[in-house]
């Protein structure tokens, strides 16, 4: 079964996180190459733990699919016949986990902060290395999406536009 998903997103705030100060963070669309992510060991992991590895691109190359676009790095991996692979299609087919996340080490030097109302705003303009995709039940960037199916990265996309859209309806939407 392949699995898919925008494992990292341009351009939108993170949830609030705690790292001695309260922060939200963007990554820019700058920080992350075509270049950098083949020059990184990314390993495709449920809930950033490396014991259940579900994919691997070592260096550009292996079981783990990825493409950079407007929106940001969509993955795609087709999942190991282990207990792992099955744990993850059936998470994300109940609709259990529907999010990603990533691993990563910024250029320090490239992080734009900006005081904003009771947090920091910490843009990334420099990824060094992605050290991990994973599938997370709950994601740093919402606006993240993982799925079931394999229509291609373009595919994905679309599915992503509509989650996204479908998500910010039922939040704006009243409650009697």
């Amino acid at each position: 079964m392949i699995i898919s998903g925008y494992s990292i997103v341009f351009n939108v705030e993170s949830v609030t996180m705690f790292d001695g100060e309260l922060f939200r963070e963007v990554i820019a669309p700058e920080a992350v190459t075509k270049e950098m992510l083949d020059a990184s060991d990314i390993v495709m992991t449920m809930f950033h733990n490396r014991e259940t590895i579900l994919a691997r691109s070592q260096y550009g190359k292996g079981s783990l699919s990825y493409a950079i676009d407007g929106m940001g790095v969509q993955f795609l991996f087709d999942t190991p016949d282990t207990s792992e692979g099955d744990k993850a299609v059936e998470l994300v087919k109940r609709g259990d986990l529907t999010g990603c996340s990533f691993a990563f080490i910024p250029d320090f030097h490239s992080i734009e902060r900006e005081e904003k109302d009771g947090y920091v705003l910490r843009t990334i303009h420099k990824i060094k290395t992605v050290r991990d995709f994973t599938i997370a039940a709950t994601p740093a960037y919402p606006q993240t999406s993982v799925m079931l199916g394999n229509g291609g990265f373009g595919w994905h996309r679309e599915a992503a536009l509509l989650k996204n859209q479908a998500n910010r309806i039922l939040n704006n939407r009243m409650i009697w």
